[in-house]
């Protein structure tokens, strides 16, 4: 390395300025940032080595809270339980066997139309697939009508169109590699 910079097209490449830090002091910031590193990881080790414990009170506090709004939903006294849930109707007949079986009292009610009941998507097997972009992306209102089978052929309909220009790609570029 020369004191003074050579002429600029003395050489045939573009210059490349190295800067004026000498080699001993790059050693000895590489070694500071290496020691960095090592001292990083070792403190995401020590804030770590509790994530198991943290993660199993999560657990037990979720099943905890689970618990607790399954209470406000039943009332659950010495000779009496009672539950309040939502029920198909085309599993309402096997609600009635089993309140008669078991001697229960049972009140159906139809939801009325303030009220929001889940949204039960029932398809066959050959439209799940639309069924499952549709929960996917928005399950539909309760009172609202089920897209499943529309959002299956639209899919269906559009993926074929793109495998269709991918096919009309392979087409031309092999048309073009032949010439």
């Amino acid at each position: 390395m020369a004191k003074d910079e050579p002429d600029v097209k003395a050489m045939p490449v573009p210059r490349t300025h190295v800067g004026d830090v000498p080699l001993s002091e790059l050693k000895k910031q590489l070694e500071e940032t290496n020691l960095s590193i090592e001292d990083s990881y070792a403190k995401r080790d020590y804030l770590t080595r509790w994530m198991s414990l943290i993660m199993l009170n999560l657990a037990k506090f979720k099943t905890e809270s689970e618990l607790k709004a399954a209470h406000l939903i039943t009332q659950d006294e010495a000779e009496l339980f009672v539950l309040q849930a939502w029920v198909s109707e085309e599993v309402i007949n096997k609600v009635q066997l089993l309140v008669q079986k078991y001697s229960l009292a049972c009140l159906i009610e139809s939801p009325d139309g303030s009220e929001q009941p889940p949204t039960l998507l029932k398809n066959t097997n050959t439209f799940a697939g639309g069924e499952d972009i549709v929960k996917f992306y928005q399950m539909p209102n309760y009172y609202g009508w089920d897209p499943s089978i529309v959002v299956f052929f639209s899919f269906a309909l559009f993926f074929a169109m793109i495998l269709s220009d991918a096919g009309y790609a392979i087409v031309f570029l092999s048309v073009l590699l032949i010439k």
